[in-house]
């Protein structure tokens, strides 16, 4: 594709606020300066700290604190503002929002990440909703005696350890269909697999069951909410039974937030697991002006909030190009080794850092 003719002052459409929209704003205003017109589209008020959301559910305090104002995103871009609204259709040179309103654009990135059964995935676009919802959970946490988890991954072992802190009164039975934690990603190494299930093991009232696929009692809407405060027997496909007053589903991978780029260019703009078919450039496939990172994207197999200060950095780069006439050139290297940190507790947990190093307790509370 040949780039267009240098545009004085070009209009740059975020849709979606998390961490990917976020870091390509800040990174759009250092390369394009304070006359950059940018606008973000977030329903939310606040952006919502998925990382710290899990300590949200249990802990008052954290639940305050994981919404993060927008205001200090735009204090040095006079000349950005955002819409607080939904993106119904990502078009060629407009995106329409669900209430009929069209807000043109020169370029656009979509950032609108994905969506997973989880606690930790704030249903409220306020964060008075999320705190409202988050006291409703510990209040039932209260009077309850035990609590089950279906999946082992990350967040529903960082679940575990946060309710054996906060609830230590409570029977916390952690179901994985793995036959171990952390069994979903060939990525994490078999060290910190290890290392992670000894972390749990330290904690007398959290039971973990292996090799347990939750085929039935799980009470309706559950899936769509992430957790149910109803009492219940779940039950599995290897004849497993398991009574708990609440339940939490933790399990799959991410949804992706797709289908405003579907509406507006198309089923050919996502792969059959709807991702939106991106370019290493950053680029959805076919659209010079329309870009996609993060979750979303098929930029990376691996969906981590690391990885989004580069894939920013990428598409922010290749934008700023097309901007002053030039050819979009830098290309997004996919990672080849997995980070990740899982805590347990306030004080605990474990990190798998680049090639492959395993570290314990310290390392994670230095990181989380």
């Amino acid at each position: 594709m040949s780039p267009q003719p240098p545009s004085p002052s070009p209009h740059i459409v975020i849709v979606g606020g998390s961490f990917g929209g976020v870091f390509t704003i800040k990174k759009l205003g250092d390369a394009l300066g304070p006359s950059a017109r940018i606008t973000l589209i977030e329903p939310r008020t606040h952006l919502h700290n998925t990382i710290a959301a899990v300590r949200g559910v249990v802990d008052a305090r954290a639940a305050e604190t994981i919404w993060v104002p927008y205001d200090g995103l735009f204090r040095n871009l006079p000349h950005a503002t955002i819409i607080h609204a939904r993106a119904a259709a990502v078009r060629e040179r407009e995106v329409v929002l669900e209430d009929g309103r069209v807000v043109e654009f020169d370029y656009v990135v979509v950032a609108t990440g994905s969506a997973a059964p989880s606690p930790g995935q704030a249903r409220a676009t306020t964060r008075e909703g999320w705190i409202e919802e988050a006291r409703a959970v510990r209040e039932a946490l209260e009077g309850a005696k035990t609590v089950a988890i279906v999946g082992g991954g990350p967040v529903g072992i960082e679940l575990a350890g946060e309710l054996a802190t906060d609830f230590p009164h409570l029977t916390v039975d952690l179901l994985t269909s793995g036959p171990t934690v952390l069994s979903s990603s060939k990525k994490i190494q078999p060290s910190m697999v290890t290392a992670t299930a000894a972390r749990i093991a330290r904690a007398e009232k959290v039971r973990v069951h292996t090799g347990q696929r939750v085929s039935g009692g799980v009470p309706a809407g559950a899936w769509t909410v992430g957790y149910s405060l109803a009492p219940t027997t779940l039950t599995t496909t290897s004849g497993g039974s398991f009574a708990a007053d609440l339940v939490f589903l933790t399990t799959g991978a991410g949804r992706p937030h797709s289908s405003a780029v579907v509406a507006g260019l198309g089923p050919a703009a996502v792969d059959e697991r709807g991702y939106v078919r991106t370019q290493p450039t950053g680029q959805v496939v076919g659209h010079e002006r329309v870009f996609a990172l993060g979750d979303v994207s098929t930029l990376d197999e691996l969906k981590e909030a690391y990885l989004l200060q580069e894939q920013s950095a990428v598409v922010v780069g290749n934008i700023a190009a097309l901007v002053k006439g030039r050819e979009a050139s830098r290309e997004y290297k996919p990672a080849t080794s997995l980070s990740l940190v899982v805590s347990f507790g306030r004080n605990g947990g474990t990190a798998q850092m680049p090639f492959g190093f395993v570290l314990g307790d310290w390392a994670a509370w230095m990181v989380k």
